[in-house]
C-alpha cells in the first residue's frame, strides 16, 4: 500500500513539474536547447581566474544539479524538430556538454 500511494505521489509530482516547465517556457518564448546551455556552462567553465571563482561555479553547478529544477531539449525542438519528449535535466545537459572538459582545462591554465 505505501509503495502505491508514493509512486503515485511522485508520478502527480513529476506531471506537476513537466507542465510547470512547459508553463514557463511558453511564457519564455520556448524551452532552451541542451547545446545552449552547453555553451554557457562551457563559457562559463573557460572564465576561471582562480581557486575561488572554480569553486563557486562548481558549486552552482552542483546546486542546480541537486535542485531537479531545468528543462532542456534535445536536438531542434525549438523549431518544431523532433526533440525528446522528456526533457533533460540540467545534471543530464552538463553531462552532455564538454563543460567538465572546459572547467578542468581551464583549472590546469590557472594553476
Amino acid at each position: 500500500m505505501s509503495n502505491w500511494f508514493t509512486d503515485k505521489v511522485n508520478s502527480l509530482v513529476r506531471e506537476v513539474r513537466i507542465e510547470t516547465q512547459k508553463a514557463t517556457a511558453a511564457a519564455t518564448g520556448g524551452p532552451r536547447s541542451a547545446d545552449e546551455l552547453a555553451a554557457d556552462l562551457e563559457s562559463q567553465a573557460r572564465r576561471i581566474s582562480g581557486p575561488p571563482s572554480a569553486i563557486e561555479l562548481l558549486s552552482k553547478w552542483v546546486d542546480r544539479c541537486d535542485s531537479g529544477h531545468g528543462a532542456f531539449t534535445l536536438g531542434g525542438a525549438r523549431e518544431g524538430d523532433h526533440g525528446l519528449a522528456e526533457p533533460l535535466s540540467f545534471y543530464q545537459a552538463l553531462l552532455r556538454s564538454q563543460a567538465l572538459e572546459a572547467f578542468v582545462e581551464a583549472c590546469g591554465r590557472v594553476a
